[in-house]
């Protein structure tokens, strides 16, 4: 990627703690926005389990004890190499798309008081379809390549259960499949800790509109295969986006420091460590 077209993700986590900061604690944005970068940094990093930034260190742990195993398999100099060009700047440019999408939200939501329940679910609804469709695809289609560059046989799993193996070999037709073959194959290979954290019945209610909100923010959708429904909380939504969120951070960070112990590389995904 050309450098005038790369992007930074600790901008935007700068700008977006700015907004939140406006909007929810306006006493401490007065302070916030007088401090430079690397003030900002430290009070974010201070304050991160209130912000909601950074990532969980647990679960960086329990991605990389799968993750490393895996590219200490597959890495070769032209993988690797392919990875490193390829990947990590998609990565940041989806990451850098969906806090900037969340700055707007924060901008509107800021311009609107008081704001109802149903009109703030409304608001983060689009935001976990877009962390679905942008960062979470991109690290499930890299995951699958890995594993099948580590020889695993990718398949399909029919509505009846059975197996159907089928032949891919580049990203184009992994991309083409269905989350949910994608999904069913991470989880049968050991990455049930990324593949459970994706809820695809909200998911694909959200991308039909087939989702309802009601005034308290609680939100009801649908499993069509088998008519069930299932009703959440606004604080239940705001916890899967979390876990989406916190996953996709994750696992760009588990690669880079897995390039950084073997290879030297350090280019750090965030500061907030």
């Amino acid at each position: 990627m050309d450098d005038k077209l790369k992007v930074s993700w600790d901008t935007s986590i700068l700008r977006l703690v700015g907004e939140r900061l406006k909007s929810e604690v306006p006493s401490e944005y007065e302070n916030y926005i007088k401090l430079d970068s690397k003030g900002k940094l430290e009070y974010i990093k201070k304050n991160a389990n209130i912000l909601d930034v950074g990532y969980d260190k647990k679960l960086l742990e329990d991605v990389a004890d799968i993750l490393h195993p895996l590219l200490e398999k597959v890495i070769t100099e032209e993988v690797s190499k392919e990875i490193v060009e390829n990947y990590f700047h998609r990565f940041d440019a989806a990451m850098h798309n969906i806090f900037e999408f969340r700055i707007v939200l924060e901008k509107y939501a800021n311009s609107i008081k008081p704001r109802s329940f149903e009109e703030e679910s409304r608001l983060d609804i689009p935001y976990y379809l877009m962390i679905v469709e942008s960062k979470f695809t991109a690290d499930v289609n890299l995951l699958i390549c890995l594993l099948i560059k580590s020889n695993v046989k990718y398949y399909r799993t029919r509505r009846d259960g059975k197996k159907e193996y089928v032949t891919i070999n580049d990203l184009k037709k992994i991309d083409e499949e269905t989350l949910y073959n994608k999904l069913t194959f991470l989880k049968e290979n050991g990455f049930s800790v990324i593949s459970d954290v994706c809820d695809r019945d909200l998911r694909n209610s959200i991308a039909h509109m087939g989702f309802i909100v009601f005034e308290n923010g609680s939100v009801a959708y649908e499993n069509k295969a088998i008519r069930k429904v299932t009703i959440i909380t606004k604080d239940d939504l705001d916890t899967k986006t979390e876990k989406l969120l916190n996953v996709c951070h994750c696992i760009t960070e588990s690669i880079k420091q897995f390039y950084g112990q073997k290879y030297g590389f350090t280019r750090e995904l965030s500061k907030l460590e």
